[in-house]
């Protein structure tokens, strides 16, 4: 772990019939750096918990383009 005193939160997201993304928005206000997808049959979320994970998702994959840096990633996500 070199140097960090805690591991990075990641949490999962269950998708159920009618999830609307209020928990995967939860999940990006409590601060998580990834997210889970436990997705119903045949794996993938409801249509409304989809674009949730699209808007937390949007931020890492533009972050990845700027930079790989381990520090300079959650800096950009602490100033969203």
């Amino acid at each position: 772990m070199r140097g960090r005193t805690e591991l990075p939160r990641v949490d999962i997201a269950y998708s159920y019939a009618g999830a609307d993304g209020a928990a995967i928005r939860a999940h990006v206000a409590a601060g998580a750096r990834a997210i889970v997808s436990a997705g119903l049959a045949p794996g993938v979320p409801t249509p409304a918990a989809n674009e949730a994970l699209i808007e937390a998702r949007v931020l890492a994959m533009l972050a990845l383009t700027v930079s790989d840096d381990g520090n300079e990633i959650p800096r950009m996500f602490d100033e969203s």
